[in-house]
């Protein structure tokens, strides 16, 4: 054992660097496992150029902290480069400040990505390899003992440090610089050390739990407490990271070392622990998670894929990785769909987490720009492989074909010419049971040589010839064309049984209708058809959740219960939506229900004429006239056209055709009468506008706000349903300075606040774009807002904001003046409150009080990055990722799926932004500050393209659209329209009461409608252009309690204390009631015959149980999305949805095993 070598004193010390120094007055050096070595050094320089040595400084100058021992010789304590160099005066002194790191910051400045995928290759030559090109780099690898890679290991985006430290982690172990050596050097594993002894010290004994617990639990089972204890050790004796010293009879290593200059002697600070306490945890590159890296396919084999990554400059293929590749569907049976790309087709290497044993070949992109039709027409859908065999759809048509030099084989199924089978080889047809050919015309047999039929002695042979043989042939001659009739055989159990275990076409056809049902405005028609046939067939649940999921705005509910979509809870309509489902539960009653929502089936034709299908559209309008008449099954068969189109529509309706509605329905009592608005959010300079009561559309192109010039877009990143449902939206305004939770000029659920403004006034923002001004902070009285009656109030030592929807949102009073007060809570009448949560980087968490489930965030500096939905014992969900600039603009939005939405900045305006599907869209404007004009918007292709020239003198805004067609919008001084031109000259005029609500609109043809409100903004008559006129009279907590049509039928309306519709009288005085639950979900519905339908909800407020007025269960369950995952009718049969990480549908089970799977673009 050494004795540690004597004290080190200031005379004793030399720095050799670029700079002058005459003496040193401040020093520290620091040595850290897995961290470069640190200097800090202050010292007297001479004042002579003092002030050039910053200036003069190189990008890599060398220092070295030398000792001069007592027998003359140089013993080094630091080597490294100069990081930061400062000079400062004091009194007529110089003084130089030096920062340094050592040699190994070299390896941890250059981002580098590159893939290891020969399992043949040691760790030693992987190190090798990865410090080629760094000079006089060298690593003393005391770990890895020459051991071969075990699995693919990928470098992305990070430095040779970051990546090295990882591949030390593998083992357990870290690096460690070698501070006193010039060039990178450093040991990886601790090294092998002398052993020292120390006398004169001071300690403190320090033991390190969290690490223990940590690594105990999920890395090393075998360690020990007593392996996490540290001892803290000052000393004036020269130590080396690793040596030994012993201890408290133990053997410690020194892990770590501080030497700073006290009083004239170098002293140190030394952490010493036992070998298994110098240890590290696996290190993860979180950057890989959720990447897709693009390669090439160079081999196949079975079912994997060797591929060669862009990262890589070459990869040979019998060192390549073997990847597995994503399929649509591949069962462990052996079944399933198997498609591998081709060798040299482009694929994308996907990652799911931040270990690269997880990776998955999940792509294959075309990028070869050669026309070909077959997979140049977005019209046909095209199946094929290298050998010739082809599968190709078309429009009308299916082809099967093989081809090859000899030969070639096709079968196709035409709309219009039915079916055609070519061969160029014999063709057979055989079964080991019958073959039967029916036709209700004719049956046309064709052949050139010869036809024969054969069946045991008997033949007929047709060859120019008739021959016809057998042991008996019997000629008779017709007497009519009636067939024989065959009376069908009672059913037996065993055909029950099978009719129970086996879908027939009735089944897969109300499937159609309930995907179907899903597409905007359209599916409402297949709705209100699958109701009907629900209830002919006896299946009440059903016909329940179909009629409920047609009435607009409220059948999503139904739509969650019915195929697994997102539930959006209303009370109100939930509540209207069971009553009319119970009707349509009764077959007599089924076409009532129908024809009380005659209008859907017009909006719905109209809508698939959007689409550009307009024999789907007379089909339609078909379905609907036999669904009023109850015909539902030949209404079904009418709709099939439209099912076909709508479950295939993909991309359509999603990028090619951009479905821009502004309609807002008023429905009356028999729904026969709606009026048009718009669902325009108010324009920064328009005070007190909200959506409900503004219908002129000031929106054009994609969207820009052609009255103040100003961009805006409103995005929804999730929406999670429950007791108290959360719609994650964010609306950007290019006039909006303010720097929000996510960015520059946007406002989201996250930034619900009030602003008290200089003049005394009050606004409440509620995440969206359309604000709510109040006069003044409220005293003893509450504030009324204008224009839709919300209240502010001051309640114990919260203000509080109650709109009429029965929505409270609480801010705590400040205990000094602020200009924003963000909200504490928000309650629903049912007593429901989501929680916000916050420190000093900003929102933390949104808690639903009472559940064991939330929304955390990872917020910094006021920004939100992360967005996890976390529940008690499940794993945190990433639902959205945010990604800022420097000057706190949004850049990056990340789904569930780490698919990127991308937006581009100028001077803090929005230019561009870039949807998944890389679909661009494009702004300019007249000046870049936040009072900048849109003057040009556009889309990729010239999609969207306006023009916008503004004239404030004039207060008037000329819009040209794509196809040339030329608009002009007029409005007042509060930035109302007042009149729109359309491009044929056609005026429509809008008319507005002091507040700035709608009280007529009179159309390019002198049609006027009238609208009255009461005092609180509630809409009290609605007066038709033909003078009949539709009133509501509310209570006192602007609830409709009376509702008369233009006929004058009434119904009535009663409410609870919370707001919950419980009793309705129809316009014959037949009434329904409803029964909730504490949580204001409902739990009853007793229709007016006395027919009871029941609800369970389950803890999160999903719909768990629907038992219909026979006493039958239909039970469902969800995942923490809230979206179904199991779906179980009353007989016990269960049908599965399975969705990806964005929470879309992707796959339905059927009880029968049946799969129906969905595909997505980004």
């Amino acid at each position: 054992m050494e004795a540690a070598e004597t004290a080190i004193g200031y005379d004793s010390i030399n720095v050799r660097s670029p700079y002058p120094i005459l003496n040193i007055q401040d020093l520290q050096i620091t040595r850290k496992v897995n961290q470069h070595g640190k200097l800090y050094c202050t010292g007297l320089i001479d004042s002579d150029h003092a002030e050039d040595l910053v200036e003069n400084t190189g990008s890599h100058e060398a220092i070295e902290i030398v000792r001069k021992t007592e027998d003359g010789a140089c013993q080094t304590l630091f080597q490294g480069v100069i990081t930061e160099v400062g000079i400062k005066t004091v009194r007529g002194n110089y003084y130089i400040t030096i920062e340094a790191l050592s040699y190994t910051f070299d390896l941890d400045v250059k981002l580098q990505s590159a893939s290891f995928q020969n399992l043949q290759l040691t760790y030693t030559q992987l190190i090798d390899k990865v410090l080629e090109g760094f000079k006089g780099a060298d690593c003393n690898d005391q770990v890895t003992n020459g051991a071969n890679l075990d699995e693919l290991i990928i470098r992305y985006q990070e430095t040779a440090w970051d990546f090295l430290k990882r591949i030390a982690s593998r083992f357990g172990t870290v690096l460690i610089p070698d501070s006193t050596q010039a060039g990178p050097k450093f040991w990886m594993g601790l090294p092998p050390g002398k052993e020292r002894a120390v006398n004169d010290f001071h300690y403190t004994v320090v033991k390190d739990r969290d690490r223990y617990l940590n690594a105990s639990s999920n890395y090393d089972s075998e360690l020990n407490e007593i392996d996490f204890i540290g001892y803290q050790v000052e000393s004036i004796s020269y130590l080396d990271i690793g040596d030994y010293v012993t201890f408290q009879k133990k053997k410690l290593r020194v892990a770590q070392s501080t030497a700073v200059m006290k009083q004239g002697i170098l002293t140190f600070n030394y952490t010493l622990t036992l070998d298994t306490g110098v240890r590290q945890n696996l290190i993860l590159n979180e950057k890989l998670s959720g990447m897709s890296l693009p390669g090439k396919v160079i081999d196949r084999e079975k079912d994997t894929i060797k591929v060669h990554l862009d990262i890589d400059q070459k990869q040979p293929k019998e060192e390549a990785f073997p990847l597995p590749y994503f399929s649509r569907y591949t069962a462990e049976g052996h079944s399933g769909w198997y498609c591998l790309p081709e060798n040299g087709d482009n694929v994308r290497v996907y990652f799911p987490n931040a270990k690269e044993t997880g990776a998955m070949v999940i792509n294959s992109l075309r990028q070869d720009s050669e026309t070909n039709e077959k997979i140049a027409n977005p019209n046909i859908k095209y199946f094929g492989n290298t050998f010739g065999k082809e599968l190709i759809l078309s429009d009308g048509a299916v082809t099967l074909s093989s081809s090859g030099e000899a030969f070639r084989l096709s079968l196709n199924l035409d709309s219009e010419k039915g079916i055609l089978i070519k061969s160029d080889q014999e063709l057979n047809l055989q079964s080991a049971n019958d073959i039967v050919f029916n036709s209700n015309r004719k049956f046309d047999l064709k052949a050139k040589d010869g036809v024969y039929l054969h069946c045991k002695s008997s033949s007929i042979i047709l060859d120019g010839k008739t021959d016809i043989q057998g042991n008996r042939v019997i000629i008779q001659k017709a007497t009519g064309s009636q067939g024989a009739q065959v009376e069908p055989e009672a059913a037996t159990d065993k055909t029950e049984a099978k009719q129970e275990s086996n879908w027939n076409p009735l089944d897969m056809l109300q499937l159609g209708l309930d995907i179907a049902g899903f597409i905007p405005v359209v599916g409402a028609v297949f709705d209100v058809v699958n109701a009907g046939i629900y209830a002919a067939r006896g299946d009440y649940a059903s016909a329940a959740l179909s009629a409920v999921a047609a009435i607009p705005g409220i059948g999503d509910c139904a739509a969650a219960a019915k195929v697994g979509f997102k539930a959006a809870k209303t009370v109100s309509s939930t509540s209207k939506a069971l009553k009319v489902g119970m009707k349509a539960a009764k077959a007599a009653s089924a076409a009532k229900a129908v024809g009380s929502t005659s209008k859907i089936g017009k909006i719905a034709k109209t809508g698939m004429m959007g689409y550009g299908a307009i024999g789907a559209a007379q089909g339609l309008g078909s379905a609907y006239e036999k669904a009023q008449a109850g015909d539902w099954v030949n209404a079904a068969r009418d709709a099939l056209p439209a099912i076909a189109l709508t479950v295939g529509l993909g991309k359509s309706l999603t990028k090619s055709r951009k479905i821009k509605s502004g309609f807002v329905q008023m429905e009356n009592p028999k729904n026969d009468s709606y009026q048009v608005k718009n669902d325009k959010p108010k324009r920064s300079k328009n005070r007190n506008q909200q959506p409900g009561t503004i219908i002129a559309n000031s929106s054009k192109g994609d969207p820009v706000d052609a009255v103040v010039g100003e961009v805006t877009l409103d995005q929804t990143d999730f929406t999670i349903p429950g007791r108290f449902p959360i719609t994650w939206k964010r609306h950007y305004g290019s006039q909006n300075s303010r720097i929000g939770a996510t960015g520059r000029g946007w406002e989201s659920f996250a930034d619900i606040r009030l602003e008290l403004k200089d003049q005394g006034e009050v606004v409440f923002y509620d995440g969206t774009a359309a604000p709510f001004h109040f006069e003044k902070l409220p005293d003893l009285k509450a504030i009324r807002e204008p224009i839709d009656g919300g209240l502010l109030q001051k309640e114990g030592q919260s203000y509080t904001v109650r709109l009429k929807g029965g929505l409270t949102y609480y801010f705590p009073i400040p205990a000094k003046p602020l200009t924003e007060i963000p909200v504490e809570s928000i309650k629903d009448p049912s007593g429901n409150t989501l929680l916000f949560l916050r420190d000093h980087n900003g929102l933390q968490e949104i808690r639903e009080e009472g559940s064991d489930r939330s929304l955390k965030m990872l917020s910094k500096n006021g920004r939100i990055e992360k967005v996890y939905l976390a529940q008690i014992f499940r794993d945190s969900l990433l639902l959205a990722q945010y990604e800022y600039d420097q000057n706190h603009n949004l850049t990056t939005v990340f789904d569930g799926m780490r698919n990127p939405y991308h937006f581009r900045y100028r001077d803090n305006l929005l230019v561009q932004h870039t949807n998944r599907n890389r679909l661009s869209f494009y702004y300019e404007y007249d000046k870049y500050t936040s009072e900048g004009k849109c003057i040009h918007s556009w889309g990729d292709d010239g999609l969207y393209d306006y023009k916008f020239v503004y004239n404030e003198t004039r207060r008037t805004t000329t819009f040209t659209d794509s196809l040339g067609q030329v608009g002009k919008l007029v409005y007042d001084d509060r930035y109302l329209i007042t009149q729109e031109i359309d491009p044929l000259g056609g005026v429509t005029n809008y008319e507005y009461d002091d507040a700035g609500r709608t009280t007529a609109v009179v159309d390019p043809e002198g049609r006027r409608t009238e609208y009255l409100y009461d005092k609180r903004g509630n809409l009290i008559e609605l007066t038709r252009p033909d003078g009949k006129s539709s009133a509501i009279e509310y209570n006192q907590a602007d609830r409709p309690v009376q509702i008369t049509d233009p006929d004058g039928a009434i119904r009535r309306q009663e409410w609870n204390e919370q707001g919950l519709l419980f009793e309705e009288a129809g316009p014959m005085g037949a009434k329904s009631h409803y029964e909730y639950d504490q949580y204001g979900q409902p739990v009853a519905f007793i229709d007016p015959s006395g027919a009871r339908t029941e609800l369970a909800f389950d803890n999160l407020g999903n719909l768990a149980e629907i038992t219909d007025p026979l006493g039958k269960a239909t039970k469902f369950k969800y995942n923490p999305l809230g979206q179904v995952i199991t779906k179980t009718d009353p007989l016990g049969r269960e049908t599965e949805y399975l969705y990806d990480n964005k929470g879309r549908l992707v796959k339905v089970i059927d009880p029968n095993k049946n799969q129906i799977s969905c595909v997505y673009d980004p």
